[in-house]
């Protein structure tokens, strides 16, 4: 077997894995459904930017991808940024259609638009070790996360 034919062999068996490990996870979603977050980092199993949670079948069981996990602990943390340079340009903005006082306030609304950087830390137990992963989470999806998962 040449080589060509070991890549495209090795890639077929991933190619596999992959629908069974995907059709594995829908089953498991199927019951209680899932939310989807941003994933910011934390477990080496984990991959690509999006990942789904499921609510498992006992207390504090919850599903993350594959990964069968008991919740031991979580926590929210709201944080917001403004665009300083929107702010500044708005500002300009507001100057110029206003004249003088009203550009700061005019400037504020025009640009001072403010983006949600809120993350949620989840502490879980998997196989014996624990571990903290960082989710991007803003209120709504946590108010919908205490309330659907927990």
């Amino acid at each position: 077997m040449g080589f060509w034919s070991e890549l495209k062999a090795d890639m077929k068996a991933q190619k596999e894995e992959i629908k069974a490990s995907q059709k594995e996870m829908s089953e498991k979603f199927k019951p209680f459904g899932y939310l989807k977050f941003e994933y910011l980092g934390g477990h080496r199993g984990l991959k690509g930017k999006e990942i789904r949670i499921a609510k498992g079948k006992e207390t504090n069981e919850l599903y993350i991808e594959t990964l069968e996990v008991k919740l031991l602990d979580y926590q929210w943390g709201e944080k917001s940024m403004r665009s300083a340079g929107k702010a500044a340009t708005g500002a300009v903005i507001g100057t110029v259609l206003t004249g003088g006082l009203g550009g700061l306030a005019v400037g504020a609304a025009i640009g001072g638009k403010k983006k949600d950087n809120s993350t949620l830390t989840l502490a879980f137990e998997e196989n014996g070790q624990n571990y903290n992963i960082m989710l991007r989470c803003d209120e709504k999806q946590f108010k919908k996360f205490s309330a659907t998962l927990l």
